[in-house]
């Protein structure tokens, strides 16, 4: 069982974000996301705003913001968004606006970057490390705690398609993880993540 050691962020208040609400409509597209970051200069912020409006008022289901939670490698583990259903991860999200990155103290003792470790250069702290490999084995990190915890995440990219070799590595190997690029996506961004996740119809309110 997945196991929250830290809330994260207050999602209460996003009074920067009532000035655009007349943009939440259920019709949104992918690559009006990437110009509400261009307007407002916001990323995690954004998607957690377009998750309320989605969601509405349901007590049965909570939104964190950088919560942390306890790891396969023993530490803290931030994921940038999840949706919480009894207390269960129902849907994870790791928002960027490229990728890009580099070792951290933790990152070392992932399995996931351990078992990767011949295609690093530096395998050490602040050393360089594809940010496509360092995302999922964050994210690997929470889990594969236990053999019941299965659920689906996405990466969201404030950005055309790119790292296409890397992307595709993962998307074969992991069947419960997609992509999803925002930059001239014409495609309905609910409807995207819902065919990631479908499992989020059941919760949507709009």
């Amino acid at each position: 069982m997945t196991i929250r050691t830290k809330n994260g962020k207050s999602i209460s208040n996003l009074d920067q974000f009532n000035m655009w609400s007349a943009r939440l409509r259920k019709d949104v597209r992918c690559h009006d996301v990437f110009l509400f970051k261009l307007q407002f200069g916001k990323t995690e912020e954004i998607i957690v705003r377009l998750l309320q409006y989605y969601m509405g008022f349901n007590n049965e289901i909570d939104i964190y913001w950088g919560a942390q939670y306890l790891g396969q490698n023993g530490c803290n583990q931030e994921l940038d968004i999840t949706i919480e259903k009894d207390k269960h991860i129902l849907f994870g999200l790791s928002i960027k606006s490229g990728f890009g990155g580099y070792l951290e103290p933790n990152d070392l003792t992932i399995d996931y970057i351990k078992r990767n470790k011949n295609k690093i250069s530096n395998f050490e702290p602040r050393g360089s490390v594809n940010g496509v490999l360092q995302d999922m084995a964050r994210i690997r990190n929470i889990k594969e705690v236990s053999s019941d915890n299965s659920f689906n995440s996405v990466t969201i990219i404030y950005n055309k398609p790119h790292q296409h070799n890397w992307i595709n590595q993962m998307k074969t190997q992991f069947l419960d993880h997609d992509y999803l690029f925002l930059k001239d996506n014409s495609k309905l961004f609910y409807e995207e993540l819902e065919r990631i996740n479908p499992k989020i119809i059941t919760i949507k309110q709009i």
